[in-house]
């Protein structure tokens, strides 16, 4: 079996898909994508983990005997991870506790470890040092990006499970921001406060903070950043947007209304975003004219208050939440909540009100 990169060129190629959805030529998918097929028997919070328990299970030569290749339709580490396994089963059985939880770190953005840290700092930096520079310019397609980065990366993985301090001058720096965060977060320097009825974490700081250190503060699904007092960033976490199989994962509420009322609240110039809940790990922030984030007039208060009572109402109204399932990829329509709608009362004066 062999790599063959997600487009024309699978086209007619009985393929296993690792980490995304089904080609019309795959004979197996092993993906934590919502929507997928994957066999129950071996589900898994990440698809590193799933391809190890298929390599594990006693179908594994009648699915690899049927198929040529193995796919991917997009470049992140756990697809990486889970490509390289099915290409080495042996080499990844032998290192599987090491795959396994490297893989959630890379995907859930999370600290569990120095040994498991290591190679994902390894790759990323791999990626962006290596790599992305001979991409930028290159004109081409997505999927001939995708393509030139996995046939590179592959060849590196095992250098970078078992010896990843030979790229240590890549990813050195970015290895003590993420101690000092966690220095930060331990100390109480950085304060973590959880509201585990709305899923929601605050985590405040002087500083920004690497995410792998925010995410292995909480286990809530929802975070909200606060750096300096007035500049938030509020995100759903990954584990929100694949299946999760070690526990349920609370909706992701749609936030398209709360972006309006906050813009309508705000008078610093620029403008707050969100990206889509149909996305990987969206945030919602203030930016300034220039793009970047931003100091809001609204203060910390106010904008917990916002926020908790949104979250609050889109968790008892369904059709403002998201869950992963079938058909995600194809849905449209944001609905408003009915406190946000026309003639009501926003959620900033409910919230005052109901002080």
């Amino acid at each position: 079996m062999k790599y063959v990169p997600f487009g024309a060129e699978l086209e007619g190629v009985p393929n296993i898909m690792v980490d995304s959805l089904r080609s019309p030529d795959t004979v197996l998918e092993l993906s934590h994508w919502p929507g997928n097929r994957t066999p129950a028997p071996y589900k898994a919070d990440t698809s590193t983990e799933i391809v190890l328990n298929f390599l594990r299970s006693p179908e594994r030569d009648y699915y690899l005997g049927r198929a040529a290749a193995v796919s991917n339709d997009h470049f992140d580490i756990d697809g990486l991870l889970s490509t390289w396994a099915l290409l080495h089963p042996e080499d990844a059985l032998a290192r599987a506790d090491l795959l396994v939880r490297a893989a959630y770190a890379a995907d859930f953005g999370t600290y569990i470890d120095e040994q498991s840290i290591y190679p994902c700092l390894a790759l990323n930096a791999f990626e962006q040092h290596a790599l992305q520079p001979l991409i930028y310019n290159s004109g081409w397609t997505g999927e001939q990006i995708t393509g030139y980065l996995y046939r590179c990366a592959l060849a590196m993985v095992a250098e970078c499970l078992d010896r990843p301090e030979r790229l240590r001058h890549l990813w050195a720096e970015e290895h003590r921001g993420l101690r000092a965060s966690l220095e930060a977060i331990r100390t109480g320097r950085a304060r973590v406060t959880e509201n585990t009825e709305l899923d929601l974490a605050i985590i405040e700081s002087d500083d920004p903070l690497h995410d792998y250190a925010v995410n292995a503060a909480t286990s809530c699904l929802r975070v909200l950043t606060v750096v300096g007092g007035s500049t938030f960033c509020f995100k759903y976490r990954y584990e929100s947007f694949v299946e999760l199989i070690t526990r349920p994962a609370s909706p992701r509420i749609r936030l398209d209304a709360l972006v309006e009322e906050l813009n309508s609240r705000e008078q610093r110039p620029g403008r707050w975003v969100s990206e889509s809940v149909v996305t990987a790990h969206p945030r919602l922030q203030l930016y300034s004219r220039a793009g970047a984030p931003s100091v809001s007039s609204i203060t910390l208060e106010q904008f917990l208050d916002t926020l908790s009572l949104y979250i609050a109402e889109g968790a008892s109204a369904p059709s403002l939440q998201w869950r992963a399932a079938h058909g995600w990829e194809h849905e449209a329509g944001i609905p408003r909540p009915p406190s946000m709608r026309k003639g009501e009362k926003s959620y900033a004066n409910q919230a005052s009100s109901d002080g």
